[in-house]
C-alpha cells in the first residue's frame, strides 16, 4: 500500500517511506533510466523535502531511479498516476515501458510491459491511466478509452470518448491526456481536445462522463477556453473535479460548466503535471519535466 493516509494506526508515515526508498535506492544503486554509463552504475539522486514552510511535510522522489527495467533515461516517460482502490497501491503508466505497481519492498514492479498492451489493441500512444475497480484500469490514448484487467491481462477498448452528435469523426479526432474515476458517482471522467485532422486546428475542449460500463459519454460540458487540454485530472471523493495544465492546478463545477484557476503549484518546484491523485490527505503530483513524484498535503491547497 502507499502509506499516505492520516491514520494513527499506520507504521508508516509518507516521509518515513520516502526514508526508507532513498536508503533501497542508493544501496541497489539502481542504473535504471539514470543516464549512467559506469560499468558499477551510480546510485540514485537522494529524496529531498522542497523549499517549503518547516512545517509541512511535501517530498518528492525520483521515478526513474524506481523503474529497474529500463536501459536508459530516454526509453522512459512517465504519464500516468493512479492508486487502487482496495490494497492502496501506487500505480505508474510509462507511455513506453508499461504499467508499474508499488510492491511492499517500497520499488515498482512491472505489472505489464508497453509492448503486450499494443500487441492487444491498435492505438497511439496512451496518455493516462485511473483505477475503476480491483486490477481494473481505464487507459486513454487519442481517440479511445480502453479497459486494462491485470488480473486477465487483458487490454480491450471500453469507452469512446468522441462527443457524439457533435461532430463529423470522418474530419475531426480526439485526444486527452487525463483521465479518472470518480468513485461517488461510479464514473469515469476524461477532458479531451477535438481538433480537425486535416490541419490540426483545435476546435472544442470538453469533460466528458461514461459510465463504468463503458460505451460512449453521457454528459458532455464545454469548456470556454477552446485549447484547455489538462495534463491530469482527479477526483477528491467530495465531488469536486481537480484539473492541471502544467503546474496551474484547477477545479471544474460540472452543474455550472465553470472552470476555475485555484493556484499556482510552482511554490512546490512543480513544472509540468501529467498525471494526479488523492491519496488519503495528500494530493501526489507526477511531474513530467523532473520526473518526480511529489506529494503535497491537501490542507496547502
Amino acid at each position: 500500500y502507499w502509506p499516505c493516509h492520516g491514520n494513527a494506526m499506520q507504521l508508516l508515515t509518507l516521509r518515513t517511506l520516502l526514508t526508507l526508498l532513498s536508503t533501497i535506492i542508493g544501496t541497489l544503486l539502481l542504473t535504471a533510466c539514470s543516464g549512467s554509463s559506469g560499468g558499477g552504475g551510480a546510485p540514485a539522486p537522494d529524496l529531498a523535502t522542497l523549499e517549503v514552510p518547516s512545517d509541512t511535510e511535501v517530498t518528492r522522489t525520483d521515478v526513474d531511479a524506481l523503474l529497474g527495467t529500463a536501459p536508459t533515461i530516454t526509453s522512459c516517460k512517465p504519464v500516468g498516476l493512479t492508486i487502487t482502490p482496495d490494497t492502496e497501491q501506487l500505480v505508474l503508466l510509462d507511455a513506453m515501458l508499461g504499467v508499474y505497481v508499488l510492491q511492499e519492498d517500497r520499488t515498482f514492479a512491472q505489472a505489464i510491459s508497453n509492448q503486450q498492451l499494443h500487441e492487444q489493441v491498435s492505438a497511439f500512444e496512451f496518455t493516462d491511466i485511473a483505477a475503476v475497480g480491483s486490477n481494473q484500469f481505464a487507459i486513454t490514448a487519442t481517440g479511445d478509452g480502453f479497459l486494462l484487467d491485470l488480473n486477465a491481462r487483458t487490454l480491450r477498448q471500453h469507452f469512446c470518448y468522441v462527443p457524439g452528435g457533435l461532430i463529423n469523426p470522418t474530419q475531426f479526432t480526439q485526444h486527452t491526456d487525463s483521465v479518472a474515476f470518480d468513485t461517488t458517482t461510479g464514473r469515469i471522467l476524461a477532458q479531451p481536445i477535438t481538433y480537425m485532422l486535416a490541419s490540426g486546428a483545435i476546435v472544442g475542449s470538453q469533460v466528458g462522463t461514461f459510465p463504468i460500463t463503458g460505451g460512449e459519454g453521457t454528459d458532455w460540458h464545454t469548456i470556454p477556453e477552446t485549447e484547455f487540454l489538462a495534463g491530469a485530472i482527479t477526483c477528491d471523493g467530495n465531488g469536486t473535479l481537480w484539473l492541471v495544465r502544467g503546474n496551474d492546478l484547477y477545479t471544474y463545477d460540472l452543474d455550472t460548466d465553470t472552470l476555475t484557476l485555484e493556484q499556482s503549484l510552482a511554490r512546490f518546484s512543480v513544472t509540468n503535471v501529467v498525471g494526479m491523485v488523492f491519496v488519503g490527505d495528500d494530493l501526489m503530483l507526477l511531474d513530467g519535466d523532473t520526473r518526480d513524484i511529489v506529494c503535497v498535503p491537501a490542507a496547502l491547497l
